[in-house]
């Protein structure tokens, strides 16, 4: 797997036309591939091959889904790196430590929203 910046991903979201965007339903304009902002302008269109409403459907849903995915991946590696730490020194007290990680771990997943 590739290593993903989700800060990055986040840049390319907020460089692009403010979402949500929708597939415009009528299928006589590119065969229903194109895809609109939430101002009702075009946003892309494909080519009205076999695949443009699939293509247009995900372009539509990651508007909106890959930021709150990126967003979602930076939080857990927040709390990822906060229990690492917390378990790194756990020479002394090592039962708290844990808990302490546990508990880092536990709120970050419920913090998710399908937790």
């Amino acid at each position: 797997m590739t290593d993903i910046d989700p800060a990055a991903v986040l840049a390319y979201c907020e460089r692009a036309t403010a979402g949500p965007w929708t597939r415009y339903p009528n299928k006589d304009v590119f065969g229903g591939g194109c895809v609109d902002g939430p101002n009702g302008k075009m946003v892309t269109c494909s080519d009205g091959s076999d695949n443009a409403i699939p293509d247009a459907d995900f372009c539509a849903m990651a508007r909106t889904d890959l930021p709150a995915l990126a967003r979602e991946v930076l939080q857990l590696r927040r709390a990822v790196d906060c229990a690492i730490a917390l378990l790194r020194n756990t020479d002394r007290h090592p039962i708290p430590r844990a808990e302490e990680a546990y508990r880092v771990l536990m709120d970050a997943k419920g913090a998710m929203p399908h937790a």
